[in-house]
């Protein structure tokens, strides 16, 4: 696809942009470099990425949410898109400076029998101080997301109660591994290792039919998932990414993520 292509394409998805933002794009690496064939004046420049649309789209509307390179450059890695990971790691302590802090709010305390050992008791602790902490990203429709996804593993449904609290926990704990060191010290391997099994989970949870496209189970577990899946592997937890990868690989259907059909008028 050509830039005037990819132009008129992102026109004709009601996402307007001139050529020269195009070029910009290339220069933040929010779009790959463009291969070429030919010579002199008669040489032609064009993107090989089969999916080369469905990134330029996400990089539109990310840019125009929250009209930062660095967002729209995370938000691409964690669609499952290639980015230069000097610049991926560059933009994910960038995006964390100015980010805000997690609140702390007055809750109900919850309601739990009385320590008998240390351990209840630091479990205790951890329980009461996360219902203080409201992640920014906490969602209902994260929850309902993994409730299908589990419900097609053949796990046991939880109480509604129990898999809050959860939620609520594992949102807390991604908010710390998202501000720590993390992606910054983490091998390039590493990196798209996790990129690799992210995509692979968030495909299963999306075909679980709880949510509308796979954008929006992006949005909502994209980064979550991928931080969790990182964290198991520079843990040296390997083999328990494989299991968890291996109980869903034969009920995954396979996605193609292939540019909208487009002729040249």
């Amino acid at each position: 696809m050509s830039e005037r292509q990819l132009v008129l394409a992102l026109a004709a998805s009601g996402r307007k942009i001139a050529l020269a933002d195009l070029a910009a794009w290339r220069q933040d690496g929010l779009l790959p470099p463009m291969a070429s064939n030919g010579s002199s004046s008669g040489r032609a420049y064009y993107w090989r990425e089969p999916d080369i649309l469905e990134q330029a789209k996400t990089a539109f509307d990310e840019l125009g949410r929250l009209g930062r390179t660095d967002s729209a450059l995370i938000a691409l890695w964690l669609g499952g898109f290639e980015v230069p990971l000097p610049r991926l790691r560059r933009a994910w302590l960038h995006s964390h400076r100015i980010t805000k802090a997690i609140t702390i709010q007055r809750a109900t305390p919850v309601s739990t029998r009385p320590a008998h050992d240390l351990p209840d008791l630091l479990r205790h602790a951890v329980t009461q101080a996360t219902t203080a902490l409201q992640p920014q990203d906490a969602s209902r429709a994260g929850m309902t997301m993994l409730e299908h996804a589990a419900a097609r593993l053949g796990l046991k449904r939880s109480s509604t109660g129990a898999l809050r609290q959860a939620w609520h926990m594992a949102q807390v704990m991604a908010s710390v591994l998202s501000a720590s060191e993390l992606v910054r010290q983490t091998s390039d391997e590493d990196l798209r290792r996790a990129q690799q099994a992210q995509r692979i989970a968030l495909d299963f949870i999306w075909q679980s039919g709880a949510a509308e496209s796979r954008a929006g189970v992006v949005a909502v577990l994209g980064k979550p998932v991928f931080l969790y899946i990182l964290t198991l592997l520079v843990s040296g937890q390997e083999a328990q990414l494989d299991a968890a990868l291996g109980q869903i690989a034969h009920r995954r259907k396979p996605v193609h993520r292939l540019q909208s059909a487009y002729v040249q008028a």
